[in-house]
């Protein structure tokens, strides 16, 4: 699956304010899915000895796609491709990350790869506020994006870590993508693309 086929076909299941000119939407979503992801992981911690049992890796799995969803919408609020994001075309493209290779000093474990994913969605969130408080508007975020890649590059890494975690839960990027897709696929069908809740 390319990566901006996921994009294109994700965005046609987004719902919210001002679509087009909303870059708080997904920038909000970005960091309370990431939180989800650590949530799962912590409750692994707390309730099964660090062990991510099957239905535990379900739930992380299922959050892990909201998080491509909601980079996938940063994006195209931004006109940012993720195939420019990750300079790549494929999920596959992105399989053996940098992220992963560097984490040897932390011995490869999800938890730093999760915390990392929280590190640069605040990264990404930062950049945001910042601009937001000084009045910037999002031609601003375009033209930045355009000009020095700084966006693009961020929401690439948050991409390369979520490949990371889902190579350590023993899946893939490509894969969690498709299970994104035929969630949404089914929500839209049923008529509840809106809501609250993962078992809608």
């Amino acid at each position: 699956m390319l990566l901006n086929e996921y994009q294109e076909k994700a965005m046609k299941t987004a719902i919210y304010p001002n679509k087009g000119d909303n870059i708080m939407y997904p920038l909000l979503g970005l960091v309370n899915e990431c939180g989800e992801v650590a949530g799962a992981l912590k409750k692994a911690s707390r309730d099964d000895g660090n062990i991510i049992t099957p239905d535990r890796k379900k739930k992380m799995v299922g959050e892990i796609g909201d998080v491509l969803w909601y980079v996938a919408a940063m994006g195209s609020e931004l006109g940012i491709r993720l195939d420019e994001a990750v300079r790549g075309e494929r999920f596959c493209d992105i399989n053996e990350s940098k992220f992963i290779e560097s984490s040897l000093l932390f011995e490869k474990t999800i938890q730093c790869v999760v915390l990392s994913l929280q590190a640069e969605a605040a990264r990404v969130t930062e950049m945001f506020v910042y601009a937001a408080y000084y009045g910037r508007d999002k031609t601003y975020f375009q033209e930045m994006s355009k000009e020095d890649g700084v966006a693009a590059t961020r929401l690439g890494n948050v991409i390369m870590l979520l490949s990371d975690v889902a190579i350590l839960l023993d899946t893939t990027l490509e894969e969690i993508a498709k299970s994104n897709l035929n969630k949404l696929d089914s929500r839209a069908a049923r008529g509840v693309l809106k809501g609250d809740g993962g078992e809608r």
